[in-house]
């Protein structure tokens, strides 16, 4: 997925709109850090 813009200290903005449609789409939020995710294997990523 291709990243669009900076990075800035809370916003991520990522193009989905390539993506087939069972999956994200624009406006759906996404979970990158939480009780779910592995910071060290997301620092690894």
């Amino acid at each position: 997925m291709p990243l669009i813009g900076r990075l800035s200290m809370d916003l991520l903005t990522l193009d989905v709109g390539t993506l087939p449609a069972d999956q994200p789409s624009p406006g759906d939020q996404a979970e990158l850090l939480g009780p779910g995710h592995d910071i060290d294997a997301l620092a690894d990523a």
